[in-house]
């Protein structure tokens, strides 16, 4: 018998115990969800990865916030899935997102995809690591001819 499948959805104030156990961020999850700008990938009632848009975005563009991913489902592909998804949203726009220099599994997965390296802001985290941003350029929704 296989596992039971994981589905990305978006996030419910009922998933807010399961985020809270492995959420490194600061931040207001609950305001996320109830302005629909968190989205969870799930296995049955157990959340084990979230994404969130920033409210504001980037520069006018859309901005990738937060991306976590519960130990219990790492490894999985889920950063990866969470990410394709956000850029589906956003077709023909360029999409940032960012992360401290230090941490190298996040670079290696965005260096590893479609993301290009854009900078980074020195003090943006206090004395911690810069924070190191990227963009892609999603490409435009083409739809096949209509038919005569």
């Amino acid at each position: 018998m296989s596992a039971p499948a994981i589905v990305l959805r978006p996030g419910h104030a009922s998933d807010l115990p399961h985020l809270q156990a492995f959420d490194p961020f600061a931040g207001r999850r609950d305001r996320e969800i109830e302005e629909g700008l968190l989205q969870v990938a799930a296995r049955q009632n157990e959340v084990l990865a979230y994404l969130t848009f920033s409210r504001g975005g980037f520069v006018g563009n859309p901005y990738i916030e937060f991306l976590a991913v519960a130990p219990s489902g790492r490894r999985q592909g889920l950063a990866s899935r969470l990410l394709a998804w956000a850029l589906a949203q956003h077709p023909g726009l360029r999409v940032f997102i960012s992360t401290e220099a230090d941490n190298f599994p996040m670079r290696a997965l965005l260096q590893a995809g479609p993301w290009t390296e854009a900078g980074a802001v020195h003090g943006a985290n206090g004395p911690r690591a810069a924070e190191v941003f990227f963009y892609t350029d999603v490409p435009s929704l083409v739809l096949p001819p209509a038919r005569s």
